[in-house]
């Protein structure tokens, strides 16, 4: 069993995607999806924040 590790913003009506050259089409996987309530998305998923 192979793990890939990703993660994802939340798209509007609960869609999370995955992609990923590892998996094969056609291939049976299991997903589990641990969310961070807590944390709400940055609308700059890519941005760098810096400390000062």
């Amino acid at each position: 069993m192979n793990g890939i590790r990703q993660t994802a913003v939340v798209q509007p009506g609960g869609i999370v995607e995955v992609q990923s050259a590892e998996l094969a089409e056609g291939s049976m996987v299991e997903i589990i999806i641990l969310s961070d309530a807590s944390t709400e998305a940055s609308p700059y998923p890519l941005k760098r924040t810096t400390s000062s």
